[in-house]
């Protein structure tokens, strides 16, 4: 089940490392991914003696149970505290200073119940401007196309963590949909018009 769930958690910690704001998040990949590795790493020597069922076991050295549940429980309680601490000092600051563009990424956009998370939802623009978004949430996300006219160019901003811009210049009237590929529920439309 371990391996399981590392493998499920694997593609977040890049995001959640950058983007530590966003509470759960990094609460599940700073204190789940190392309590699930330390699994299954003292998971590994048992699985050895099963397969080895007749031989004897070697008398080796182990960490004592209480010092393991101690390092487990004061990670747990450590990480947990400076998550809270840091996602109350970031989400201060967000709310404090905003990152100026045609399209905002608001705050807390990650969570579905975000009505608009790109505002504005909807932005139509004349063929040859340039449009910039802005990342205004604590967490990391991306701006990228998912269907434009026939012979427009696609556009993917990459990671783009808190504070920074990605601008396109669109050369071709139509309407270009677009998400995030880290938060899928976050969609937006850009309407270029020939006049």
């Amino acid at each position: 089940m371990s391996v399981l769930f590392l493998a499920l958690l694997g593609f977040q910690i890049s995001a959640a490392i950058t983007g530590f704001a966003d509470l759960v998040t990094f609460l599940e990949v700073f204190i789940l991914f190392p309590v699930l590795l330390l699994t299954l790493i003292y998971s590994i020597p048992g699985v050895m003696q099963v397969w080895r069922k007749y031989a004897m076991p070697k008398a080796g050295r182990m960490i004592p149970a209480s010092s393991l549940l101690a390092l487990v429980v004061g990670f747990v309680i450590g990480g947990a505290s400076v998550s809270i601490l840091a996602s109350g000092a970031v989400t201060s600051l967000v709310k404090s200073s905003g990152v100026a563009a045609d399209i905002v990424i608001v705050p807390g956009a990650a969570n579905a119940g975000t009505a608009m998370p790109f505002a504005p939802a909807s932005f139509t623009v004349k063929v040859g401007s340039t449009v910039t978004w802005a990342n205004n949430d604590t967490a990391t996300h991306t701006v990228t196309s998912t269907s434009a006219p026939a012979g427009a160019k696609s556009f993917d901003s990459g990671n783009l963590p808190y504070g920074n811009k990605f601008s396109v210049t669109f050369t071709l009237a139509g309407m270009y949909k677009y998400y995030c590929s880290n938060h899928p529920s976050m969609t937006g439309i850009i309407v270029v018009t020939a006049s």
